[in-house]
């Protein structure tokens, strides 16, 4: 069963699903939901759950057999989602990132399901390099140099707005001391990736209920 971030790569109409917040910021007020049940907001219906329990027993019980007879597996060939290896996987991310949504604030929309692309994020950087290192194509090559570098940056971004936010939903009753100590971090940027992640949760639970 595939999870948020698979579910949102194999969709091919998630742009129309998923619209980047407003720029004014006056408006980026903190949604309830990213106070609650982990910034995600409760289904009514919903047939996305996410395989982490299922992926590790799995992965465990493969590592324990694999151990005993000598195997040792290569990550990136190990399936992970609709019958893709974690390479063609990562190749299915890199080409959408390259071609049909080649604009970072629409790379975001992705990356915002931090939990998710956590689970990918060290293969997508992997492939990148290992594509690049092989590519013969000096343009093509470029390209993913630097689409490595720039979805690296914007990680690392989210996940200092993501350690905030988990500050703030562990902490709800010291909100008022959070913001004294990291008023620095309270950004216009730290806002509107709270916007991105309420919004596309609720693109997602749309699609979901449809």
């Amino acid at each position: 069963m595939a999870n948020l971030l698979e579910t949102s790569i194999f969709f091919s109409s998630a742009d129309k699903l998923l619209s980047y917040p407003p720029s004014n910021p006056q408006t980026l007020l903190l949604p309830f939901s990213a106070f609650i049940n982990g910034g995600r907001r409760r289904r009514k219906t919903s047939s996305i759950t996410f395989a982490t329990d299922t992926v590790s027993t799995t992965t465990s019980t493969q590592v324990k057999n694999n151990v005993e007879i000598g195997v040792v597996e290569d990550p990136m060939e190990a399936e992970v989602a609709q019958g893709y290896t974690m390479a063609q996987f990562c190749d299915k991310i890199i080409d959408l990132f390259l071609n049909e949504k080649p604009k970072v604030k629409e790379w975001k929309k992705y990356l915002v399901l931090r939990d998710e692309w956590n689970k990918y994020s060290l293969n997508f950087y992997k492939r990148c390099r290992t594509r690049a290192d092989t590519e013969t194509d000096p343009l093509l090559k470029q390209r993913l140099v630097s689409l490595e570098s720039k979805v690296k940056k914007i990680d690392e971004e989210m996940e200092k707005h993501n350690d905030l936010l988990k500050e703030i939903q562990e902490n709800p009753t010291d909100i008022n001391a959070i913001a004294a100590k990291r008023r620095r971090d309270f950004t216009g940027e730290f806002f509107r990736y709270v916007a991105l992640l309420s919004e596309t949760l609720d693109g997602l639970e749309d699609r979901d209920g449809m």
